[in-house]
């Protein structure tokens, strides 16, 4: 069986189709198909475009508790 890139669950939504462009306003999505469209909305002519994903925010850890000890190579 094939592998998706980007996970086998990508939740359908007007914001991650091709066919869609996001407005000027930035608040509604532009649809080829449906025309003007809620950005969470979805509909049978859903695909999936991977540049409009947006990827989850990335954890920083916690530095604060670190000393230079934690860095030094000392054996």
């Amino acid at each position: 069986m094939k592998q998706k890139i980007f996970g086998a669950e990508i939740e359908k939504c007007c914001a991650c189709c091709e066919m869609g462009k996001t407005s000027p306003d930035g608040e509604m999505i532009l649809c080829i198909k449906k025309g003007l469209r809620a950005p969470d909305s979805k509909c049978r002519s859903f695909r999936y475009d991977p540049f409009k994903r947006k990827p989850p925010a990335a954890v920083l850890p916690a530095t604060q508790e670190l000393t230079a000890a934690d860095f030094s190579l000392d054996v």
